[in-house]
């Protein structure tokens, strides 16, 4: 880039920066001490930040088609003129939509691509607190210096940001956008930030309030994670079948004034497993709603990517007011759309999309979506509350949706590919290493099924040396166990029954032992658990399986018989005689194994194939052939490959059968099937 630069200062400050390492390197193998080498070393380093960052920015400049240098090679206001502007037109929606629209961009714009010395710092610190809590213009401001700094690392915008999100006397709009901006940053920078130790000593002076709203904004972004997941499973699952089953969704949504709560549901419902499903996911998405889950991203995404009013960047961050021209010109005084755009459901951005899409709508139709929104604006009329968690969940949301929709975003640094465990950042890390924050964090990706962050939040608590009590430990060592992380869990579930003895921890704890290959620990625990009184069937299967794998076959099929004779369903009793089939194939008893097989009710494929096993051990080759095609048949299989007898090999070989012999059977079974011979 040097190269295509007529800066000759540029070229001059890389020269002395390589000369002042030389000399450095050259001292060091002379054997010379110098105590000032590593601060030296760390100034050299962050004059050849500063170079890149310099030389990279005027290149981008002169070359790049991306939206951050376009608006550096255009824009017509600097910072003086900017803040003037915003003072002079405080109102600014009380404008016409275009002046509106003009003069956001132009001073959204402005700190977009604005370098800051301390006056400047100062200015805006000053107009912030001066234009009170509800300035729209103070929110894009401090969402385009938060940009800005994205691009282009400044100290004096890192310092800037934190005064702002520590500012009592600005509003909670400002301070968290602020804090997101800087935690985006922090992250950004991090192996770069020891080189400035202003921006670590205000890092660190951060206080209890702050940590809070970290503390809620780590909640949220685990969220953002699944905002994809979650449209993909609506526009996939539940919105086709809604569609697939309207009448039904019309029939339990809409009510005539002459209906009668005795005709509400149709009794042929409840035996439609369909509805019950859909209604199970609609309540899962609810809930995660509740837990602040993003659920309108994709029913919003194509408005976004269609409305000419999102080709304006500033416009994906104004924050919303029912004075804003657009919004003002629907006349929703008293009108069920307006309470519902009070509530907390939706971002800003979202709302000005809702009402872009009701520009479209003639008022007939209007009128129809006023009277379904009746109904949920009633339902959490009580609950609206603009608290801090609302407004990083919504400034999230907006950002989100800049970052993956926007064309504008394309060519920017996009935070949310970043890692979005705050923990792991070096600068947060001593802020929210308390075990309220990890803990409620562990507890909330479990329950999100996010294993693998769980696994991790559950390790800082352990780590730092804080206890983790039993259901923490059950969960982490669940969550391991679920990765495959068998002997991690095992340690998690023995440490959990040194705090208290549960069958769940001991079940848990065999499964482990059983999948690591270690029946005889596994016998032990699953001896124990069915020496109780109220014994679990499933217990003493698995019981009988670790003791055949471990060889041992009389004791296995002990425990088989007592759970034959606790077995009281048709299934659980076709389970028993399953398996003690072929425990009794394995020790040779093999009439007692057919005469078993034979009194399963529901033979399966698998009982077939195990029956067949048994006659041909018996020398009963044509009646094992006969099983076998059952067997495959049942299976709707239309024929075998070479490896059909790959896992029960050995079996066969014990009773003399070869692998030539297995060959011919494979082929005769086929022969079978594919000329119907019955």
């Amino acid at each position: 880039m040097l190269e295509y630069s007529n800066q000759t200062h540029y070229k001059s400050e890389l020269t002395s920066v390589q000369e002042t390492y030389t000399w450095m390197i050259k001292y060091m193998a002379e054997g010379i001490s110098d105590p000032e080498r590593e601060k030296i070393y760390s100034l050299q380093l962050k004059r050849v930040y500063a170079l890149f960052d310099e030389v990279r920015k005027q290149f981008y400049r002169q070359f790049s088609s991306s939206t951050y240098y376009e608006q550096m090679r255009t824009v017509v206001l600097d910072v003086p003129g900017a803040l003037r502007l915003c003072a002079s037109n405080h109102d600014v929606f009380a404008l016409t939509e275009d002046s509106v629209k003009d003069l956001t961009r132009n001073v959204f714009n402005t700190f977009l691509v604005a370098s800051l010395d301390d006056e400047l710092c100062d200015s805006v610190t000053h107009y912030l607190e001066s234009e009170g809590k509800n300035n729209v213009w103070g929110a894009l401001i401090v969402t385009a210096l938060s940009l800005n700094l994205l691009e282009v690392f400044d100290e004096k915008k890192f310092l800037l940001l934190v005064r702002i999100g520590k500012a009592s006397i600005l509003s909670e709009t400002l301070k968290v956008r602020a804090l997101v901006g800087l935690v985006f940053a922090l992250v950004r920078y991090e192996r770069r930030l020891s080189l400035y130790p202003m921006v670590v000593k205000a890092i660190n002076m951060l206080d209890e309030e702050v940590y809070s709203a970290l503390h809620v904004l780590q909640l949220q972004l685990l969220l953002t994670q699944e905002t994809k997941s979650i449209a993909h499973k609506m526009n996939q699952e539940i919105f086709p079948e809604m569609m697939r089953h309207s009448s039904f969704w019309r029939s339990r949504t809409l009510r005539t004034e002459d209906s009668n709560e005795d005709y509400d549901h149709n009794p042929l419902w409840e035996k439609d497993d369909t509805f019950r499903k859909m209604e199970k996911k609609l309540r899962a998405i609810s809930e995660m709603q509740q837990k602040g889950a993003d659920v309108y991203w994709a029913t919003f995404s194509t408005l976004k990517q269609r409305f000419p009013f999102y080709r304006t960047m500033s416009n994906w961050f104004l924050p919303f007011r029912f004075s804003h021209p657009l919004v003002s010109g629907l006349h929703l005084q008293e009108d069920q759309m307006e309470k519902f755009l009070k509530t907390p459901f939706l971002c800003d951005s979202d709302k000005y999309s809702f009402c872009l899409m009701l520009t479209e709508l003639p008022e007939q139709q209007r009128n129809i979506v006023s009277q379904q929104l009746s109904g949920r604006v009633e339902d959490v009329a009580e609950k609206t509350d603009y608290s801090v968690e609302t407004e990083v969940r919504h400034y999230l949301q907006d950002l989100y949706r800049f970052y993956t929709l926007s064309p504008h975003a394309r060519q920017l640094y996009n935070p949310f590919e970043n890692d979005l465990l705050l923990v792991n950042n070096k600068w947060l890390n001593a802020i929210l290493m308390k075990r309220d924050h990890l803990l409620e964090i562990a507890e909330f990706a479990f329950s999100q099924h996010n294993l693998k962050t769980a696994t991790y939040y559950y390790d800082q608590l352990s780590k730092s040396g804080m206890d983790l009590s039993i259901t923490a430990l059950q969960k982490w060592g669940y969550c391991l166990q679920m990765m495959g992380m068998y002997r991690e869990a095992a340690d998690c579930y023995e440490k959990s029954l040194k705090l208290d003895v549960g069958d769940w921890s001991s079940e848990h704890l065999a499964q482990c032992y059983l999948r690591l290959g270690d029946f005889s620990r596994a016998v032990i625990i699953y001896h124990k658990l069915n020496a109780q009184e109220n014994v679990r069937l499933h217990n003493l299967f698995m019981e009988s399986h670790c003791l055949m794998q471990a060889d041992r076959l009389k004791d296995a099929l002990d425990v088989l018989y007592r759970a034959l004779y606790l077995s009281v369903s048709d299934d659980d009793v076709d389970q028993s005689r399953r398996a003690i089939a072929w425990c009794l194939f394995l020790t040779g008893d093999l009439e007692q194994a057919e005469l078993y097989y034979r009194k399963i009710k529901g033979l399966l494929p698998n009982d077939y194939l195990n029956l067949a096993h048994v006659l041909w051990a018996q020398g009963n080759e044509h009646d094992a052939l006969n099983a076998y095609v059952q067997s495959i048949q049942l299976d709707n299989a239309k024929n075998i490959d070479p490896a059909f007898f790959d896992e029960d090999k050995k079996y066969l070989q014990r009773y003399g059968i070869t692998v030539e012999s297995m060959a011919m059977m494979i082929d005769a079974i086929n022969y079978v099937l594919n000329n119907n011979i019955r």
